[in-house]
């Protein structure tokens, strides 16, 4: 009788897995493709450090999406993986989920500390912040997760028709430390601790005397942090958890009811774990209402001109930038427009007093900035 319920448990775990990996891939695969989109199209997110976070960490998640995809979608409907009887697959799918965790996670971490140093109040620890170092970070994060998952390669076996880590030290290091701290405790502590600076730096920016749009922009991106960070610490927790229980227990395949247990529990924790990859873009959406006006920009940034709030267009406007406020749209756009009498002359009549009549467009010949710099690019520096 407990041999017939274990097989339906193991039934129920594996249809479980196969449906959920399917939709989490999908919807994965669409948000993250869109955080790159709206990160790297928006002008105001270009050359901003935690919005290269934002952009490698969803590359990051696709290559984990389509590995854990793949892994679930080999299985066949007898319950058969390949990864217990090919030792290439066994070491490569084990080798490559550490690896992008590992990116996905430091990213994360860095993105929040990044986002305490831009809206620190003192000078020194705001300079640190650049693309240079975001860059730095990045690359050292990838090449760090690269050597950390060479132990998986080397110490990955088959053994009785399973794929596992045999090693005592191996599985020692992945019990107390791999699971519980590196992708546990670690990015949970760093992640939650910066954002939550981040947020308090934020509530006194006011103080600062910085352009609007960049206080703007700070506020957003610190919110849209915070939020990654409270779903990743509620996602992660119960994972590191699960994982650390399964290395320690053991539990023997052949006590076949706990063990079916044991596969249903993980199967449900690593189907919200594996959220973590996929949701970024939609938790994005549901923090900032500034984020949702932005997805619409990058389809209407190439369309120059003056637009209404509901982005119905009111005038062309040589390289005149449709963003989310009218003092972004100024910014946001290049000199073109002010060595220009017709477009000038547009732009005064929808923005300022009808006192305000003797501007005049600017000689290009007397100019030592390219047509095309962007206005923000000033008031920034």
């Amino acid at each position: 009788m407990a041999s017939s319920t274990a097989i339906d448990i193991l039934r129920i775990s594996q249809t479980y897995t196969q449906y959920t990996s399917r939709i989490i891939l999908i919807i994965g695969i669409i948000g993250n493709f869109l955080n790159i989109f709206v990160f790297t199209n928006f002008k105001a997110f270009r050359n901003n450090q935690c919005a290269l976070y934002f952009v490698t960490e969803s590359i990051s998640n696709i290559c984990q999406l389509i590995i854990y995809f793949v892994i679930y979608a080999l299985v066949t409907s007898d319950g058969i993986d390949p990864g217990n009887s090919i030792l290439f697959w066994c070491k490569f799918r084990a080798t490559m989920i550490p690896l992008c965790t590992i990116i996905s996670f430091s990213i994360i971490c860095f993105s929040a500390c990044d986002q305490y140093l831009s809206t620190n109040l003192h000078f020194n620890l705001r300079k640190l912040s650049t693309i240079k170092l975001a860059q730095i970070l990045i690359f050292t994060a990838i090449v760090i997760s690269i050597l950390h998952a060479i132990p998986f390669c080397i110490f990955l076996e088959i053994r009785a028709s399973r794929c596992s880590v045999f090693n005592p030290i191996m599985s020692q290091y992945l019990s107390f430390f791999y699971y519980p701290i590196l992708s546990g405790l670690l990015p949970i502590f760093i992640a939650s601790l910066f954002s939550i600076l981040a947020y308090r730096n934020v509530r006194r920016i006011v103080r600062r005397q910085i352009p609007i749009v960049r206080r703007r922009l700070d506020r957003q991106l610190t919110a849209m942090v915070l939020i990654r960070v409270i779903t990743f610490v509620i996602l992660t927790s119960p994972y590191a958890i699960q994982r650390m229980y399964t290395y320690i227990a053991k539990i023997d395949p052949s006590n076949l009811f706990p063990y079916a247990i044991n596969i249903l529990v993980g199967g449900i924790i690593s189907s919200f774990f594996n959220l973590n990859y996929a949701i970024s873009f939609y938790i994005f959406m549901a923090s900032s209402s500034r984020f949702r006006r932005q997805i619409n920009l990058p389809f209407t940034d190439d369309t120059v001109g003056l637009y209404t709030s509901s982005m119905s267009l009111m005038a062309n406007a040589m390289e005149f930038t449709a963003e989310c406020y009218v003092v972004e749209s100024l910014l946001q756009s290049t000199l073109e427009c002010v060595f220009n009498s017709s477009c000038l002359s547009t732009v005064m009549e929808f923005f300022l007093d009808t006192y305000l009549t003797n501007i005049k467009r600017l000689d290009a010949n007397r100019t030592q900035y390219p047509l095309q710099t962007i206005i923000f690019t000033f008031v920034n520096n």
